[in-house]
């Protein structure tokens, strides 16, 4: 295995400092380090892999692993910089705006289209357990949107972002039982998704759900067997 170097330690710090990075984006960064495999003709994920188990190897015994997962807007994959021990999520957060954070995720989660409106996640604000004023509450949201946790998702809308999504995922599971679901074709944690519009039994991420028409055909419901038609790329995503 490639040994760990300053090239690693770069990487490493740019996924400290970012709440995530596309995979073209971390692609770019791991290039000048890796040239020598690129012509050797080594495709760029099998590089990008190699590359980040290197990082993680050196960052697990500190609690620490690069993660990826797909983007539930784009399908884009992203990277982000994690901690695997049982520490509460968002852990950098003031308490208020961590208890501001989980509430907005939570009413996100158990939302019909994994999004709610700026207009809602600012009266939500109004169950924190210190009183919390309205230019307040403003405050906090444009930081979690700032810091990337949120994103906005148009039309006055916000939804969780891809590093929200992988930070707080075991937490949503843990508290939100019952609307835990996984998309059948990644079987990654669905927030928003496309459901059956027949029987709703189902829920495929619409990114995942266009790749699979695109390359195979028509999908069925394994529930009730009807088609599946992926919604135009809006704000529901």
């Amino acid at each position: 295995m490639t040994t760990y170097c300053d090239d690693h330690r770069r990487v490493a710090q740019a996924l400290m400092s970012q709440p995530a990075l596309s995979e073209a984006k971390l692609l770019a960064l791991i290039r000048p380090a890796t040239a020598a495999q690129a012509e050797a003709g080594e495709h760029d994920r099998s590089r990008l892999k190699a590359f980040v188990d290197v990082v993680n190897e050196q960052l697990r015994p500190l609690g620490l692993e690069i993660t990826k997962r797909k983007s539930e807007s784009d399908g884009e994959r992203m990277y982000a910089l994690l901690s695997f021990v049982d520490v509460p999520p968002t852990r950098d957060k003031p308490e208020l705006q961590l208890l501001f954070m989980q509430a907005i995720a939570g009413e996100v989660f158990t939302s019909t289209d994994g999004c709610i409106s700026s207009t809602d996640a600012l009266h939500l604000a109004d169950g924190l357990p210190c009183k919390t004023t309205s230019t307040q509450a403003q405050s906090m949201l444009t930081k979690l949107i700032g810091d990337g946790w949120l994103e906005d998702a148009g039309f006055g809308h916000v939804c969780l972002s891809t590093r929200c999504i992988m930070e707080m995922e075991s937490y949503l599971k843990r508290h939100y039982p019952g609307y835990v679901l996984s998309c059948p074709l990644c079987n990654d944690l669905v927030v928003r998704g496309e459901p059956c519009a027949d029987c709703g039994n189902e829920r495929y991420h619409r990114p995942c759900l266009r790749e699979y028409i695109q390359k195979v055909g028509a999908k069925m419901c394994t529930q009730c067997g009807s088609q599946l038609t992926p919604a135009p790329a809006d704000r529901a995503g």
